[in-house]
């Protein structure tokens, strides 16, 4: 598993460059659909479907259903976007499927924990929640093979099409198979690491968060799947309780918190037996907070604690301001990763800073540190809540234009922003908050990093 293969080595550039070049200037050669596609790449696919009559010879639903998809990856996955024959057969599974940045990050965790607990350099994955695929396109390309397993045949069809374009067909062996407990000792019996995305839907549709109600059910089957030695990583819902997650897994090695742009996009456990000589503490569970760029996918920071020494940590102290316009300096948002691991004690201990107040999850430093695990914003005035605070802050905004932040506060962001008529902004952020005396109080303030 330590061969890192990129896209570029797993399709050489020259046919890279062949197949761009065909399907964007020399469509004559491409099928009907395949031309269509991109002819129409930026056109309203509803529009395409009312006018079906002037397409003969294309399958019009099955186009669109492909450039709308486009349309949704150029993002999220530039690579595939990059291959326009690669097929997308529903839009639930572009929807659930991973981007290619955490994608990438979550190859390399396994990778490198593979290394380090086992010292080889040869690993046979598994991916048992296939779905679209692209867990398994960067899990293969650091594997020796990879075993992508998807019960829906659509899936499947697209899947063996989509590892040819991708050049990995040699290296995944696509299974077409509804798993049950009694297929996994068989199914697994050449896997190192097994890798599975629980659906969080019931039946009926609605969304479920704890581990029990999802599909599989992760507790059912961590006994078939941690056999001879194996590791599993699992994706959560962020949503999870953390605490009584790792209670229910004692198996749990690390928790992974995965976000970019700000927003928790991952939330992983790396699960391995542990020996019948060694205790297991919940609280010493190493939690590693990581935020990725998300163009290039670089961890920007990784912040690693455990729960406890949350708990061991020392009450932060606490900002009190005897006027807001002495509130200066800078203000710290811990990112959401943190936020969702609950590292708000031990956060103060890690950086010279201190807390708003209690139930704020905001900290104020006369001196911005470096390496703080989230945005940093320099404090340029401050006021007590009130119609005239507003009126003088809004003076102060060209264009009446800022982004609206509010922290135990009456209002809603949204609700803030409104009132004080202000449209979004990349400059200014005012932040509303409530401090520990419970004066409302707001901050106008500018992005640092």
């Amino acid at each position: 598993m330590l061969r890192n293969y990129s896209f570029s080595q797993t399709l050489p550039n020259t046919v890279t460059r062949i197949l761009l070049s065909l399907s964007r200037f020399n469509t004559a050669f491409m099928s009907a659909d395949l031309a269509f596609i991109l002819e129409h790449a930026n056109d309203d696919p509803n529009e395409l479907l009312l006018h079906a009559h002037r397409y003969p010879g294309v399958n019009l639903p099955w186009c669109v259903t492909q450039i709308e998809a486009r349309k949704k990856i150029r993002h999220k996955l530039p690579q595939w976007y990059d291959l326009p024959e690669l097929q997308y057969p529903t839009h639930l599974s572009l929807e659930q499927a991973s981007s290619e940045t955490t994608a990438r990050h979550k190859a390399a965790l396994m990778a490198n924990d593979f290394l380090q607990t086992y010292g080889q350099n040869t690993c046979r994955t598994a991916d048992l929640t296939g779905g679209l695929g692209v867990d398994s396109s960067f899990m293969a390309q650091q594997a020796h093979i990879h075993h992508y397993f998807e019960r829906q045949s659509s899936l499947c069809e697209a899947a063996r099409h989509n590892f040819q374009v991708l050049g990995l067909d040699d290296r995944i062996v696509v299974h077409e198979q509804a798993l049950t407990d009694e297929d996994l000792t068989t199914a697994l019996e050449a896997v190192d690491v097994v890798y599975l995305d629980p659906a969080r839907r019931s039946q009926s549709g609605s969304r479920v968060f704890s581990i029990e109600d999802c599909e599989p059910d992760l507790l059912q089957w961590k006994n078939h799947l941690l056999q001879n030695k194996r590791t599993v990583w699992v994706k959560l819902s962020p949503m999870i309780d953390l605490t009584a997650t790792l209670k229910a897994l004692p198996q749990t090695q690390a928790v992974h918190i995965i976000s970019v742009k700000g927003e928790v996009k991952e939330l992983l456990l790396c699960l391995r037996e542990r020996g019948s000589d060694t205790e297991y503490f919940w609280e010493d569970t190493p939690i590693y907070c990581t935020s990725l760029h998300p163009t290039d996918g670089t961890a920007l920071f990784c912040f690693s604690f455990t729960l406890r020494m949350e708990q061991e940590a020392v009450d932060p102290r606490l900002n009190y301001p005897r006027d807001p316009e002495d509130l200066t300096g800078y203000l710290l948002d811990p990112d959401k990763s943190i936020l969702k691991a609950g590292a708000f004690k031990y956060l103060a201990q890690a950086f010279p800073v201190e807390k708003v107040s209690t139930h704020t999850h905001l900290y104020h430093t006369t001196t911005a540190p470096d390496d703080f695990p989230g945005r940093t914003f320099r404090i340029l005035q401050s006021w007590d809540f009130n119609k005239r605070s507003i009126a003088e802050l809004q003076k102060l905004l060209p264009g009446l234009r800022a982004n609206v932040t509010t922290r135990h506060f009456p209002l809603s962001s949204e609700e803030l922003q409104q009132k004080m008529k202000l449209k979004n902004g990349d400059h200014y952020h005012v932040f509303a908050t409530t401090l520990e005396d419970r004066r409302k109080i707001l901050l106008l303030t500018s992005l640092v990093k």
